[in-house]
């Protein structure tokens, strides 16, 4: 991932050296294993944490000669610990010994998949404590906003009254429910197996699978093949991929709310920023591009397109087949490193961003009133005319009132002799009270009373 979208520590997280970090605590753990297990000189493990190196350009150097990682990982960290053993003055026997045990019984992916886990088991964690730190920015912002008053749009047309607040709460609770289901559902990813070549335990006996696992701190596969079934990878992809989509919906409402026609909510503007290297007018707060939101809509296309690779890694042929595993490198990384760049910079957006609440007062009044037409519709029918007549009057009453040239729905309701036969003038004036329309926000928002602030 390019550095522009990453963040240091998921980034720390998926680069080459902890990946072969990780490679090297699962081999110390099996080794320790063996010990307990099956007897073998205690000094191994012991030599393997102190010796062993992890040289990246090492590594490098040997997979371009021989076209496989794992091999060059075992052949760099086995001339590191001959030489730092040698150094030591262990004899030539010790040193054979040592490096006998190294990723012996093992197969590539007993190592691989079990490493995995545990960037995965890390990687999940940064991305709920993302997700933590964005429900505090929500549910601050919706309680600021919580009687701030704004028009709600169907199909990006008027339709009733809602709050700001009551808006920025939805979202809370969209990431909350996200936060919910990877917590829940973190088992089925961070899931590791020392099976050997084809998943029958044939060189290492299913309880020392079971004390790697207790040693690493992940659970074990209950069954494998040459690898773990890739569901629960698949199951990652997908719950990141909600995630990402509900950011682009929440970032798309933005981008809506701050165009000119708008203009209720923008980013924050820097001082110095330019939004174009053409148009001036850019650099200005009222003229000033999205472009936070945009981008984290882009980065959504690309978290839900690799959700459809992590589907398609499930089919793999009988025990095993490489067809996973190069894609695996790109959309696993790419996506937790993607999401978390993507909700921290949401978080960012919704900390400082300029709600200008004259402007959602005005637009709520800015067709005439006709958006109180279901309220008015609504008192008619509990007057007693029937709904169908109720409704084809208000309707003719809204396009009466949106054809004039300052739009009044109200004044065209108390004018008409049909209406005031139905309704006092206090009960018209009551269907259009803005307070009246957001009595139950208040409740709705005791729903969320102990969420953190």
């Amino acid at each position: 991932m390019i550095p522009r979208y990453t963040r240091p520590e998921m980034g720390q997280i998926w680069s080459e050296f902890t990946k072969f970090y990780s490679w090297l605590q699962v081999e110390i753990a099996v080794a320790t294993a063996r010990v307990e297990m099956e007897g073998i000189p205690y000094y191994v493990p012991d030599c393997l944490k102190k010796y062993a190196k992890i040289d990246v350009s090492r590594i490098e150097e040997i997979d371009r000669l021989i076209d496989h990682d794992m091999n060059a990982f075992i052949r760099a960290v086995s001339e590191s610990i001959s030489e730092g053993m040698a150094d030591d003055e262990f004899s030539q026997v010790e040193i054979d010994v040592v490096l006998s045990h190294l990723h012996a019984g093992l197969t590539s992916y007993d190592v691989e998949d079990t490493a995995l886990a545990l960037r995965l088991s890390t990687s999940t964690s940064i991305i709920l404590e993302d997700l933590d730190a964005l429900r505090v920015a929500l549910i601050v912002s919706a309680r600021r906003h919580q009687n701030t008053p704004q028009i709600g749009r169907t199909h990006l047309q008027h339709a009733e009254p809602i709050t700001f607040g009551l808006k920025l709460l939805n979202w809370y609770y969209s990431v909350d429910q996200h936060r919910l289901h990877l917590a829940a559902n973190r088992y089925l990813w961070e899931v590791g197996k020392i099976s050997g070549a084809v998943g029958t335990h044939t060189h290492l006996s299913p309880e020392i699978e079971e004390v790697v696992g207790l040693k690493l701190k992940i659970p074990m596969a209950r069954a494998s093949s040459q690898i773990v079934s890739r569901e629960g990878i698949a199951y990652l992809m997908a719950s990141l991929a909600n995630i990402a989509s509900s950011l682009g919906k929440f970032a798309a409402d933005i981008e809506h709310l701050s165009s000119t026609e708008v203009r209720e909510v923008f980013e924050s503007h820097a001082s110095g920023k330019t939004g174009s290297s053409a148009m001036p007018h850019k650099s200005l707060q009222q003229f000033s591009n999205p472009n936070k939101s945009e981008r984290i809509k882009s980065l959504a296309k690309l978290v839900r397109a690799n959700a459809l690779v992590g589907a398609e890694n499930i089919d793999i042929r009988h025990e095993q087949d490489l067809t996973q595993s190069a894609s695996e490198r790109v959309i696993i990384s790419g996506s937790l490193i993607l999401v978390d760049y993507m909700i921290t910079l949401f978080t960012r957006i919704i900390g400082e961003m300029y709600v200008d609440e004259g402007r959602m007062l005005e637009n709520i009044w800015s067709t005439g009133g006709v958006i109180f037409s279901q309220h008015v519709a609504k008192a008619l029918m509990d007057k007693g005319m029937p709904r169908e007549d109720a409704r084809g009057l208000v309707t003719k009453l809204c396009q009466k009132a949106a054809s004039a040239k300052k739009p009044n729905f109200k004044r065209v309701c108390e004018r008409d002799p049909e209406m005031v036969k139905w309704l006092t003038p206090q009960e018209l004036e009551l269907c259009f009270d803005l307070n009246h329309h957001l009595r139950n926000v208040d409740k709705i928002f005791e729903r969320f009373a102990n969420e953190p602030n």
